[in-house]
This record gives C-alpha cells, sequence and structure tokens, in this order.
C-alpha cells in the first residue's frame, strides 16, 4: 500500500498539479523517510503498521500540497517530520475517544515477569506505557537518529526537556522490562 498510495496521490492536491521538479523531490523524499517515518509513528501512537502508514501518506500529501516547503531539502524534512508527528497526534485523539465509547478487552498474556524480551509487540507494549512526550522523544531520537537539538525543534523543547525525558523514559523501559533502574 505504501509506495504506490503516495505514487497515485501525488499528481495532484487541491487541483493544483505540481512542477515536475517539486514531484521529483517529493518522490525523493518519499523513499528516503518513508520507513524510519512510518516507524517513528508506530512508536509514537503504538499503533499497526496499515495506520501509520496512512498517518504517513496523509502527511506527504499536506506537504506535496505546500509546493514552496519542497524547495529547500532540510526544510522540508523538518516540516514533513512535524505533518507526521501532528497526524499521528490527531490519530491518537481520534482512536482515544472512539476507544472510550468501546467495551474494554482484557489484556493480551504479558510475558513471564522479569524476562526481557526483544518482540516487537512487547516492545510495542513497553513504549505504549510511556507518556506521549516520552515516546515522541525516544522515537525522535532513537527512531529518527535526531540529533538532541533537532528533537527540541521538531517538538518544541529545550534541549535540557528532551534530554529528562528521554532518561526517564529509558528507566522507565529498564524498569518495565524487569532491568535495574538507573
Amino acid at each position: 500500500m505504501g509506495c504506490v498510495v503516495a505514487e497515485v496521490s501525488v499528481g495532484e492536491t487541491a487541483g493544483h498539479a505540481a512542477p515536475p521538479s517539486d514531484r521529483d523531490a517529493l518522490m525523493a523524499l518519499f523513499y528516503a523517510q518513508y520507513g524510519r517515518l512510518v516507524r517513528l509513528v508506530q512508536v509514537v501512537n503504538a499503533v499497526d503498521d496499515s495506520d501509520a502508514r496512512e498517518a504517513v501518506h496523509d502527511a506527504f500529501v499536506k506537504v506535496f500540497a505546500r509546493p514552496r516547503v519542497l524547495r529547500d531539502a532540510s526544510t522540508a524534512e523538518a516540516y514533513l517530520r512535524s505533518a507526521v508527528l501532528n497526524a499521528a497526534r490527531t490519530r491518537a485523539g481520534r482512536n482515544t475517544r472512539r476507544r472510550s465509547h468501546e467495551t474494554p478487552t482484557a489484556p493480551a498474556d504479558m510475558t513471564e515477569p522479569g524476562t526481557a524480551s526483544a518482540e516487537p509487540d512487547d516492545v510495542a507494549r513497553l513504549l505504549s506505557s510511556l507518556p506521549r512526550r516520552q515516546r515522541e522523544v525516544v522515537a525522535a531520537r532513537l527512531v529518527l537518529d535526531l540529533s538532541e537539538q533537532q528533537t527540541a525543534d521538531l517538538l518544541g523543547l529545550s534541549q535540557g526537556s528532551v534530554k529528562s525525558y528521554l532518561h526517564k523514559a529509558l528507566a522507565a523501559l529498564r524498569l518495565e522490562a524487569g532491568g535495574e533502574p538507573t
């Protein structure tokens, strides 16, 4: 679904055809960042692959609707990351409101306490236990491999807050996974 959907949607947005150079720039950005941004949404929202792909696709469509953003690669990349995070937050809010009206289900079987596992479901469960801002910092630093300053700029935080959120998140994950707190 990922690449094909984006290529189909790239042609025209809001009735305006983008110049070929902008289309090429977006497609290059798409192929370079798509996988990492899907993973970012999965980590931040603890959602499945298809929901994450839809959020990233929506963000690419929004970026494509603003061709001026594409003229500077670093600006386009930063704008895209912000658009993806905003789409992820919007989807998380919708999903939370939708789940509040559903009947709760029993939690899935958990692994034996004190055993660490690197299974994707276990990692997602651990990450979903973190507060949203900590998940965002973990995702930006570890999934997108952004510097502290880039993470601070992306999330509108100070560099010290990024360090603090990351430290608290990693300590909580270690503790939850059965390790020693630091």
